[in-house]
């Protein structure tokens, strides 16, 4: 019987920005092991609550959309499969029963993020820690432990691994994009405000820094602001003058290109930013923050990193001396 490899991610729909990324990952997956069958496996995130998954969550790592059926699914594909590439760093779960189960192909796990201090660690899941928390730090290392090889975005997320006493390959895997640049022309309509972009879905540490950025830079610059971004449009944020809000769009090209820089007051997360990536790939000016720069090797020329609402008013005043939306930099 003809051998397959096996991608396993989690539904596009469940992962903003990360989406992108993977889709990158399986094209990079069947270009690097080119056998004629690779199977795409997609795992949706489900919100559970009923007895047996909790046991199955804190118990047997099963987090993120991972059941006791997914696995046995995964485990009958993966008998003819020589290359497994593993998607998500929480689905440590995996990696442990095909090893378990004594599979002798070569098991793959890529981390978009250090997944438990990607999540939320609000006050009630501090309390709830071995119901939140602690069964996605378990997975993960269990992912660490039981993979081959082990790809990353950022040196930092690396060092971290480390730390687990994962003796496990790693290489790094930075953040990239198909070039889907298209040159707009530039609309002289005489003078009016900068138009200042943000991007990003309604995940907690994109709303906690635009909130952020409304509340403590807007009121002191003159700009207009569009946000755009799934359930953005959901914040409690009123539109007016300034602000210009937009949920999920099927197309970010006219936003990106009206834009005269981009902007991310990003404090919380792990990985290397989409958005970030994006924003370059676009040839736009980024002001932002040691978090939304991670993984990047950012020039003056390129964007200006921001630590208090103070350094943000000072770098968008600053933009107002630009004539091009384009940075050739």
């Amino acid at each position: 019987m003809e051998k397959k490899n096996l991608f396993i991610s989690q539904m596009a729909h469940c992962l903003g920005g990360g989406s992108v990324i993977s889709d990158r990952n399986y094209e990079l997956f069947c270009r690097i092991f080119p056998l004629k069958n690779t199977i795409r496996y997609s795992i949706e995130k489900k919100r559970n609550i009923n007895p047996c998954f909790l046991i199955e969550r804190c118990f047997k790592q099963y987090v993120n959309g991972i059941n006791t059926k997914t696995i046995s699914d995964i485990s009958n594909i993966a008998k003819n499969c020589e290359y497994i590439w593993i998607d998500n760093s929480s689905y440590g779960a995996i990696a442990k029963t095909l090893k378990e189960n004594n599979y002798k192909g070569t098991i793959i796990v890529f981390f978009h993020n250090i997944e438990y201090i990607f999540q939320k660690r609000s006050f009630f899941k501090r309390i709830l820690y071995p119901i939140f928390n602690r069964p996605i730090k378990n997975a993960e290392k269990e992912a660490a432990q039981y993979a081959d090889l082990i790809f990353m975005l950022t040196e930092r997320d690396k060092e971290e691994v480390r730390k687990w006493g994962c003796n496990t390959p790693i290489v790094l895997l930075p953040s990239s994009l198909k070039d889907t640049y298209r040159n707009f022309p530039e609309k002289n309509e005489g003078p009016s405000k900068k138009e200042i972009l943000f991007v990003g879905s309604n995940f907690y540490a994109n709303a906690n820094g635009i909130i952020w950025f409304i509340n403590n830079v807007l009121p002191h610059v003159d700009v207009h602001l569009t946000i755009v971004g799934s359930h953005m449009d959901e914040l409690p944020i009123k539109p007016n003058d300034k602000i210009e809000i937009h949920g999920f769009v099927d197309n970010l090209d006219i936003y990106y290109a009206r834009a005269d820089c981009v902007i991310a007051p990003i404090f919380e997360g792990s990985g290397m930013k989409t958005k970030t990536t994006e924003a370059l790939m676009w040839g736009k000016f980024i002001i932002g923050t040691k978090e939304a720069f991670c993984g990047f090797d950012i020039t003056e020329e390129i964007g200006v990193c921001c630590e208090s609402s103070e350094d943000f008013i000072k770098a968008i005043k600053e933009i107002e001396k630009h004539c091009s939306k384009f940075n050739i930099a």
